[in-house]
């Protein structure tokens, strides 16, 4: 775990950098104890540091400082440096046990010296400093003196923000550890799930299921669940799950068993993500027989599935990149998000814009950086990203002194770069605020134009809501009507219209019986939006027309009428 942060750290080693801002932006999360077998923040002990440094270069001796117990070394890895060395590491640990950062960085040179003269080639000194405290004049003093020296120790500064005073970041570079894969939480978890295992003899199940489930499946369930995560986090929670979960009864020879849920745990993820504001994860899908129409969509989605499948990579299929849905507002853009992860089968992350802005320089794009990597580790997933146009608008930032501008080109960049399965559905009612740039192949698959309804869709939209209000069976004869009644209509208006109805011909006591006069007499103050942004929408089906794809199939019942009554040219409209 933590490839890409030890690579880092060790390149800036070899460069011989002399101070290094090494940020985990671990969730906040309740005060409990981090399980023994991960390091603080989740990083790796200093031991394990030293050997990925080992394989990369040339020896290391790796400290670690933190308020308690100190300054420590691994016993493992004194024992495998030379018998000088390792005289001078314990001769340094015994000076400053229980000094602070200051004293330790004004001994490293001394340190240093004495390392020099045992005639060691090319060993280098790392400092990994936990939860530093730069407040004190002395402290920030010392840490410049040492960023502007030519010494061969690296000291570095972990913390679960970047260090905000600008004379230090002059000089120190700041590394940002990535958040762990599914693959690797599986690791972790499967380290976890052992332990219990090999403390009370669990047989583990997922999700209620009678059946037993093997340690490997059943961390994969759990990494699936949480992934997007920090590690601490993430066994943090697993931890809390499995202890409210263990129960002693025999099954499978085992004396306990503990039925992992995943839904629970997909639940905790959510409430711990969306802390922050600008990403939540989207639990509520929504399957095809919830939207009515859109049948061209919902072929392109079933094709596009197939290629996430492993085998897929076989025939040179890439994964599917995105797909933008512009349209009016209330035509179910924002559901078909949800139809998009409940096909694929994956989570559905969305990402809010506009929380990403902070009035703090560089805050903006180091939480766009966050959330995204939030769903790279989440991968694959699906990322939800609403009105582009407003958050993504090409106007003129200077206002934001530019803010806005480097998180478009953020984003864009990222949209063409990324190599992980992460699948975007943005959204647009307007065309006109949306930078060209984001509707560019390459960077999303397919632009879908979401029309408003047409009478087959309306049709089947009356039934869905009429259905879900338990009144289907009243008017169920009489959909044409409706359908008819309500031509310019969004699905949203369509769903409001049902439930005005309802409100309309309530009394307490009575029974609910909605019918074709009832539904007559709330539709007939109500105007849809088609008549109000008339000229607004005539233009979106004009853009549309040469620049995007109808997400519905053609209507093609009124073409038929007209044929019925002698129409010469419906022929040609039907092809």
């Amino acid at each position: 775990m933590y490839h890409v942060t030890y690579s880092k750290l060790i390149r800036h080693t070899l460069a011989r950098t002399p101070l290094v801002n090494l940020v985990v932006q671990c969730e906040r999360i309740p005060d409990i104890a981090i399980p023994n077998n991960v390091g603080n923040k989740g990083l790796a002990l200093p031991d394990e540091l030293t050997g990925q440094f080992s394989v990369s270069g040339p020896p290391a001796v790796v400290y670690a400082l933190r308020a308690v117990p100190g300054l420590t070394v691994d016993p493992a890895v004194t024992a495998k440096l030379p018998s000088g060395v390792a005289l001078q590491v314990n001769e340094f640990l015994d000076g400053f046990k229980d000094s602070g950062l200051a004293d330790i960085v004004m001994g490293l040179p001394g340190h240093l010296e004495k390392l020099n003269q045992t005639r060691t080639k090319n060993l280098r000194v790392i400092l990994l400093a936990y939860d530093v405290d730069v407040s004190s004049q002395m402290t920030r003093r010392v840490l410049l003196n040492h960023a502007k020296s030519t010494s061969p120790a690296t000291v570095v500064l972990m913390t679960q923000e970047p260090i905000d005073d600008m004379l230090l970041r002059t000089y120190m570079p700041v590394v940002t550890a990535e958040r762990p894969s599914q693959i690797e939480l599986s690791q972790l978890f499967q380290m976890q799930l052992t332990k219990l295992d090999a403390e009370h003899s669990v047989c583990f199940t997922v999700n209620g299921s009678t059946d037993p489930t093997g340690i490997d499946m059943a961390a994969e369930a759990c990494a699936y669940s949480l992934a997007g995560l920090y590690a601490p986090t993430a066994l943090q929670v697993l931890s809390l799950h499995l202890t409210g979960r263990l129960a002693k009864r025999d099954l499978n020879g085992k004396t306990h068993v503990c039925d992992i849920d995943s839904h629970a745990l997909s639940n905790e993820k959510a409430q711990i993500l969306n802390q922050d504001g600008y990403v939540s994860l989207i639990q509520q899908l929504v399957s095809p027989e919830d939207i009515g129409g859109l049948e061209e969509f919902k072929r392109w989605l079933v094709l596009r599935k197939a290629g996430f499948d492993p085998a897929a990579s076989e025939a040179c299929l890439r994964y599917p990149k995105g797909v933008l849905l512009v349209g009016p507002p209330g035509t179910a853009k924002s559901m078909c998000a949800k139809l998009v992860a409940y096909t694929f089968d994956m989570p559905l992350i969305r990402l809010d814009v506009g929380a990403l802005f902070n009035s703090h320089l560089g805050n903006s794009e180091r939480n766009l950086r966050n959330a995204l990597s939030v769903a790279e580790a989440s991968a694959p997933c699906v990322l939800f990203i609403d009105e582009l146009e407003k958050s993504m608008g090409g106007g003129n930032s200077e206002s934001d002194g530019g803010t806005s501008s480097r998180i478009r080109g953020t984003l864009l960049t990222w949209l063409s770069d990324k190599t992980a399965p992460v699948f975007i559905v943005g959204t647009a009612n307007n065309i006109v605020g949306l930078p060209p740039e984001m509707t560019r192949r390459g960077r999303i698959d397919e632009v879908f134009h979401v029309d408003l309804p047409n009478l087959r869709e309306r049709k089947s939209i009356w039934k869905i809501h009429l259905k879900k209000v338990k009144q289907l069976h009243n008017l169920e004869a009489n959909l044409d009507v409706l359908a008819n009644l309500t031509t310019g209509f969004s699905g949203a208006e369509i769903e409001q219209a049902v439930h005005d109805a309802l409100y309309d011909h309530y009394q307490p006591g009575k029974p609910l019986v909605l019918t074709e006069a009832a539904m007559r007499e709330t539709l007939l103050p109500m105007h849809s939006l088609s008549e109000a942004r008339a000229e607004d929408i005539k233009k979106l089906q004009t853009w549309a027309k040469l620049n995007a794809r109808p997400a519905s199939l053609p209507d093609v019942a009124p073409i038929l009428e007209q044929q019925a009554n002698g129409d010469e040219n419906t022929e040609s409209m039907i092809v």
